[in-house]
């Protein structure tokens, strides 16, 4: 709220460097293959891109409207502004001369005039295909969030059911853009889907949502698939539950043959390392269950949620489980019914705890995924 753009390191406490500017800053990212470089959008309308280095502005242009939010697209080389008034300007960064743009509203009603664009985000699709096709991510203050395909300006998908009136909150892709979550200012988060369904609309997705704070929930993020990797390394005994580390077997008659010398009870055994450089394992760290949502809210708190990497095993023996996410889909959106949050009635607790101690439930349950 000063007009400045306040640059700062991780590991330092003062402000390495300050970019004034003549009116409120609403929007700034850094140029995704040169950090020398960030792009600002002000209220006074003013796209400007900043060197690092010299101090100072290399390029600026004046917009129709007051700048709302900014983005790159993934190879920098476009420097994307959302308006207060709902367009959406391209402009090649070299010079951030005009190139086209895209009036971001509905086709009839209250929205047909356009509401304030609060977030951009611009992906290759498929993520790790750089020659594919480049998604637009828009979320805008008529509560939708629209995905558009910057080759023809298309617009491809729209999302709604969540709550954006009048605050900044702005939709994320999940790292493999499987996924969109958004916040809400009716204190819960919302995840879509980008994959196809039977009978697609574009204004008809289906979604999931739970409630996550007392406030308005103003961030959320989907964890990456490489931090699911790193707690899977760190052995996570939950987190076995979804991926488990590899099963030695051995036969009976080795087991009991008298040949064999007997370990000394003073030998340690040996620390079971996972192989964290197997590709198959690491490819299982993308599997449905066990993603990681971290939000936060209009007070200032930062929640992190797991979702239940064990409901499908509790399902399989007959558990009864109830989600804390909406019923409205049948088959869940993140691969299955359940969610962040499941309990078990009871009855159902008793049965199963009658029938089998939950240590053996667990080794079964990570003994039956492993051999998926």
């Amino acid at each position: 709220m000063d007009k400045t753009v306040r640059l700062w390191h991780v590991s330092r406490p003062e402000c390495l460097c300050c970019f004034k500017h003549t009116d409120f800053v609403t929007s700034v990212t850094f140029h995704p293959r040169d950090d020398r470089f960030f792009l600002a959008g002000s209220q006074d309308s003013k796209l400007r891109l900043w060197s690092i280095p010299d101090k100072s502005v290399a390029f600026w242009n004046q917009l129709p409207d007051p700048i709302t939010a900014v983005a790159f697209t993934p190879d920098g080389t476009v420097a994307i502004a959302g308006c207060l008034t709902g367009l959406c300007l391209f402009y090649e960064t070299d010079g951030l001369k005009y190139n086209t743009q895209v009036h971001v509203r509905s086709a009839h009603g209250r929205n047909a005039k356009g509401s304030k664009i609060t977030g951009l985000q611009a992906i290759n699709y498929p993520p790790d295909d750089p020659n594919g096709e480049i998604k637009l991510l828009v979320t805008s203050n008529d509560s939708r969030v629209r995905l558009y395909n910057l080759r023809d300006k298309s617009l491809e998908m729209k999302f709604k059911r969540h709550e954006n009136a009048s605050n900044q909150i702005h939709a994320n892709f999940s790292d493999g853009a499987k996924y969109v979550i958004c916040g809400s200012e009716d204190r819960r988060v919302y995840i879509w889907s980008t994959g196809p369904v039977e009978g697609e609309r574009k204004d008809k997705r289906p979604v999931e949502f739970f409630e996550a704070h007392s406030s308005i929930v103003t961030s959320a993020l989907l964890a990456p698939t490489k931090t699911r990797q790193l707690l899977g390394g760190s052995g996570d005994p939950i987190y076995d539950l979804c991926n488990p580390p590899p099963v030695t077997l051995v036969s009976r008659s080795e087991g009991s043959d008298p040949s064999v010398p007997p370990t000394p009870p003073s030998a340690a055994p040996k620390p079971f390392t996972k192989p964290e450089e197997s590709p198959i394992y690491l490819a299982r760290g993308t599997h449905f269950d066990g993603n990681i949502i971290v939000t936060a809210d209009y007070m200032g708190r930062i929640k992190v949620f797991r979702q239940d990497c064990a409901y499908q095993k509790r399902r399989n023996d007959l558990w009864e489980t109830s989600s804390a996410f909406s019923k409205k889909i049948g088959s869940g959106i993140l691969g299955r019914s359940g969610s962040i949050a499941t309990r078990s009635s009871n009855r159902s607790r008793r049965n199963s705890s009658s029938n089998q101690l939950p240590t053996d439930r667990i080794l079964s349950w990570r003994n039956s995924i492993g051999s998926n």
